[in-house]
Formats: C-alpha cells, sequence, structure tokens
C-alpha cells in the first residue's frame, strides 16, 4: 500500500527563486516524513529530530526569504517579516506543547504544517514571488 502524504508539493507554489523553492520543497518533505513516522507508530525519540528541524529550518528559511526580500526592496517586507514572526512564534508553541504532552498533539501540527505551508506558500509567498518576476530577478 502507497503511503499517503500530509502534503502533495505542485509546482503553483513555485517561486522561481532556486534556493527558497528547494527550501520549500525540503519543509514539505520533513512534513511529509513526520507524518509518515507517525502513522508507522513511530516512537517519540525517533520523531523528536524530525521536530527540530522544522524549527531549525524554519529559522533558516525564513532568514532567506527577508534576505531576497531586503536585496531587492520588496515594498511588503515588513509585513511579511511579521508573518514569519508569528509563525515562528506559534510553531514554538506547538514544539512546547509536543515536548510536554508527546505525540498526542502531532495531528494538531501537522495542521498547522498543512496550513502554514500551502497557504503561506500560495497566498504571502506568491506575492514576492510575482514582485522579483516583475523586477526581473531570477536566481
Amino acid at each position: 500500500m502507497e503511503e499517503k502524504d500530509l502534503i502533495i508539493w505542485e509546482d503553483r507554489l513555485l517561486t522561481n527563486i532556486t534556493i527558497i523553492d528547494q527550501q520549500h520543497k525540503h519543509f514539505v518533505s520533513i512534513s511529509n516524513l513526520l507524518y509518515h513516522k507517525f502513522e508507522h507508530l513511530a516512537s517519540k525519540e525517533e520523531i523528536d529530530p524530525l521536530m527540530s528541524d522544522l524549527v531549525s529550518y524554519a529559522s533558516t528559511h525564513f532568514a532567506t526569504e527577508e534576505g531576497y526580500m531586503q536585496k531587492y526592496n520588496f515594498p511588503e517586507f515588513q509585513e511579511h517579516k511579521a508573518i514569519h514572526k508569528e509563525l515562528t512564534a506559534d510553531l514554538t508553541k506547538l514544539i512546547e506543547k509536543y515536548n510536554l504532552e508527546g505525540k498526542k498533539i502531532l495531528p494538531e501540527i501537522f495542521d498547522f504544517l498543512e496550513n502554514w505551508l500551502v497557504q503561506h506558500l500560495d497566498i504571502y509567498d506568491h506575492k514576492y514571488a510575482e514582485y522579483f518576476a516583475q523586477i526581473g530577478v531570477s536566481e
């Protein structure tokens, strides 16, 4: 039986900035791996490293995006940065809850990841992708 993924990558989510697209795909990969571990009843000890990866990778990724936005003077930079800050705070709260309550809150984390990745990419990241395309950025 084929494993079901939490998030299916779609090319409509591409920003056409290679490093950012690679990072987005990596987020999807970590999320799906975490979901598969949960589905296969992996222990908390097996899941913990993936939770750490999510947090550290979010920080790295947001810094990359914000660097591009600053470099190319994205007009909505401050708003987007505030959204990143809010997402980081939400993720941190969920990780703290996971550390206290264990695997039973993973479905809540999956809902967050699914909404965050797809909606954030589709709505907010699409805005800077359009802006970058308009000014001729292609990296």
